[in-house]
């Protein structure tokens, strides 16, 4: 069951190896391994035609993260199921975690 709008949460992990695992309500929705990942100067994270499940079907997926600050990011990302059918999402994760960052207070 899908809940939409006001008590979902979206996050993503980005581990010591580079890869990047992207959270739904504490669910893991999908994880993108390093080798996979180009990484520009700009902190923007993009990989194209990832091959994946994606609501437990077979999907392509595209996505690009955009670091605005230590708490901010952007994502968007479109999927296609090799169906033929798919869709897209763009907004903003509520929070990631940078695991090989090292924190200043």
């Amino acid at each position: 069951m899908h809940q939409w709008g006001g008590g979902t949460h979206r996050s993503i992990k980005i581990y010591k190896d580079g890869s990047i695992e992207h959270f739904y309500d504490n669910e893991s929705r999908f994880k993108i391994p390093a080798e996979q990942i180009t990484k520009n100067s700009q902190n923007i994270y993009e990989n194209y035609l990832y091959k994946t499940t994606y609501d437990a079907k077979d999907a392509v997926l595209e996505i690009e993260l955009k670091f605005i600050d230590n708490s901010y990011c952007t994502f968007d990302f479109e999927y296609s199921y090799t169906s033929n059918s798919g869709g897209g999402l763009s907004g903003n994760l509520d929070d990631y975690i940078k695991q090989n960052e090292i924190k200043y207070n």
